[in-house]
């Protein structure tokens, strides 16, 4: 997988969203779609946004 200059946007189950732009793919992931989870690593730099 490749992604360069991407924005990440994350919506947790608090509420808060988390946003981070140009961002790129940083690592190999690993998904289970028995369990809706997925590990993928993302880096910027810039500072990730978070609200509510």
């Amino acid at each position: 997988m490749t992604a360069d200059n991407v924005t990440v946007t994350l919506e947790l189950n608090n509420g808060k969203v988390v946003t981070l732009s140009n961002a790129w793919f940083a690592s190999e992931g690993s998904g289970s779609t028995d369990e809706g989870e997925i590990a993928v690593r993302f880096e910027s730099r810039r500072e990730a946004v978070e609200s509510n």
